[in-house]
């Protein structure tokens, strides 16, 4: 591969060991795929596929680590993909505690790492970083350093920008060094089309910004008015069986009755008195209970009211 007197020393290690480092390795990557040298990333901002803290993926936190120590962050801002825990998300408690403890244990962590390394604010995570919303939309013929799947697609064919399908540290490591291999959709050659893709539809695609977002809009409160329906069915459910269930037990302790004469406080001591405390004890367990579950689905709520006004 041919490199220019810059891309050369940094390769030799002149810039440092770590940078060196990412320049063979993204020289690696692109003699794999016959590349036959290195050109600029233009891009204004980069995006990041890896978003997610995963216990499994210790050498990539220990190769942002080695990045961050050695003064090696991104030369770009850049958005990352989606958050696999999104606090703007309804999520259970049984979700919560699964992926917080154990799934992505690391998340938090991680972050962190993505903050120090550039990433553009803390809720820059979304697989659509092209949206105007996001602002990081690039514009034609720029290079692109990305390996989001649905980013590089609409980035070369809509936006008419140059990216090819990076692996998800290899995106990192050509905006950390400036540059990426020139094959595939950097190249001229490599852009012309092979196939013809014949599209029959009825209907005409929704292209207007507005109107697709009023479309999600309506669709997620559709979708929110359905969860409200279950909670409610279900919540009527649990109470007409409590109600029928206390009902059969007063049943039963009326056919048995207590003779509380000159008893008063004491009554609860009496031998016949377990099972109307035992009552009185599923009772109020099932009234908390209920109670936790309407405060927990109003909370639900809420954050899915927050997050379609965020939308």
């Amino acid at each position: 591969m041919n490199l220019t007197k810059e891309q050369q020393e940094i390769y030799d290690g002149k810039q440092g060991a770590t940078l060196a480092k990412v320049m063979q390795t993204l020289v690696r990557y692109g003699e794999l795929f016959g590349a036959d040298g290195m050109v600029p990333v233009t891009s204004k901002y980069n995006h990041l596929v890896t978003s997610f803290g995963l216990k499994a993926l210790a050498p990539v936190y220990e190769l942002m680590n080695q990045l961050i120590e050695s003064g090696n962050v991104s030369k770009q801002k850049f958005s990352a993909d989606p958050r696999p825990l999104d606090p703007n998300v309804p999520s259970s408690f049984l979700q919560d505690f699964v992926f917080k403890n154990f799934m992505y244990s690391k998340q938090d962590d991680y972050e962190k790492q993505l903050t120090q390394l550039g990433i553009m604010e803390k809720d820059a995570y979304t697989c659509t970083c092209y949206m105007d919303e996001v602002g990081n939309t690039p514009a034609m013929g720029e290079v692109l350093s990305w390996s989001e799947s649905s980013a590089v697609v609409y980035a070369n064919s809509v936006l008419g920008a140059r990216c090819n399908r990076n692996s998800g540290i290899i995106d990192l490591m050509g905006s950390v060094v400036g540059y990426v291999p020139r094959f595939g959709l950097l190249t001229d050659e490599g852009r012309k089309a092979t196939w013809i893709v014949k599209i029959e539809t009825t209907k005409k695609p929704v292209y207007d910004t507005e109107k697709r977002i009023e479309l999600v809009k309506k669709r997620m409160y559709e979708y929110h008015r359905r969860q409200e329906r279950r909670t409610v069915c279900r919540l009527s459910v649990l109470c007409t069986l409590l109600f029928l269930s206390l009902v059969g037990a007063m049943g039963i302790m009326q056919s048995r009755p207590i003779n509380a004469t000159g008893m008063y406080g004491t009554i609860l001591l009496h031998e016949g008195a377990g099972g109307y405390v035992l009552v009185a004890v599923i009772s109020f367990t099932v009234a908390v209970v209920i109670t936790a579950l309407c405060i927990k689905f109003r909370n639900r709520g809420q954050k899915s009211q927050d997050a379609e006004d965020h939308v």
